[in-house]
């Protein structure tokens, strides 16, 4: 990790450069835009230093311990030395932000370091929890949104999107030696892990892929309630990113390889035209 990487967030190229794929407070208003960069920010800085190549586990970890520290200053209403965890202080004291939301973000980042396979779906989707549901939790504290009902749709929506994340990067993970594809969905499916690595499947791959895409697909309906809750703005916002991740898992879905898969300019005007008559 560069110490560039901790400089103020309106001076830093890094994140900002990040940010561009990251459409999720596009048509938020400026404050609260602002205010989930710097989450992801946050969230950027640790999943680099956790998927770092050049570092070994306990140099990961030690960088890691740094970014508690700072947690641990704003934790005690105490000012942090680094500049991007000044932005952190402000904003969590600003929007009332849950900090251990932050610390669940940061116990996935730790696990990465050591964690290299996971034994069935609930062992997974144990570590989405932290690794992904704290962060939709933190972007509806933002929108002034956190309560019961809103995080549960917000569950289905991250998990839905770690789900996607997890298929479309097993190739690249591998190459980390880190396999998220649960292990008794490899013996169930007879997926020939080393395989996967070269691009070539094996096994019963079309109906696991099958069987995995729909969960997504569950989940993102699931996760349609939540537009019954927040301004206009919010609920464009969630139903660009739920059509988003539809489109998605249905080109994971058909396609054979589902690494790289690109979303061009046809496949967002398609999304946002769904978008608009979703409900």
């Amino acid at each position: 990790m560069r110490s560039s990487n901790y400089t103020s967030l309106k001076d830093n190229r890094v994140i900002k450069k990040h940010y561009e794929n990251f459409s999720i407070a596009k048509f938020l208003p400026k404050e609260n835009k602002n205010a989930i960069i710097t989450i992801y920010a946050f969230a950027r800085i640790g999943d680099d230093i956790a998927d770092d190549e050049n570092l070994s586990a306990k140099a990961k970890q030690d960088q890691l311990k740094k970014i508690k520290s700072q947690l641990d200053v704003i934790k005690k209403h105490r000012m942090p030395s680094d500049p991007l965890f000044v932005d952190l202080f402000h904003l969590i004291k600003t929007y009332k932000l849950n900090i251990q939301y932050f610390y669940q973000l940061l116990d996935a980042f730790f696990q990465d370091t050591t964690k290299k396979k996971y034994k069935n779906e609930k062992e997974l989707f144990d570590y989405y929890e932290d690794a992904a549901n704290a962060a939709g939790r933190l972007y509806l504290q933002v929108n002034q949104l956190d309560s019961k009902e809103t995080y549960k749709y917000a569950n289905h929506i991250c998990s839905a999107f770690a789900m996607i994340d997890m298929i479309q990067d097993i190739r690249e993970d591998l190459n980390k030696d880190r396999v998220y594809l649960p292990e008794s969905l490899i013996k169930q499916y007879q997926i020939d892990v080393s395989a996967l690595k070269k691009g070539q499947f094996h096994g019963d791959w079309h109906n696991f892929k099958n069987y995995w895409t729909d969960q997504i697909n569950n989940r993102l309906v699931l996760g349609k309630g939540i537009l019954n809750y927040g301004n206009w703005r919010f609920k464009l916002e969630m139903k660009l990113l739920i059509s988003a991740g539809l489109m998605l898992s249905q080109k994971i879905k058909k396609r054979g390889n589902p690494f790289n898969i690109k979303m061009g300019p046809i496949s967002w005007f398609i999304v946002f035209t769904k978008a608009i008559f979703l409900r």
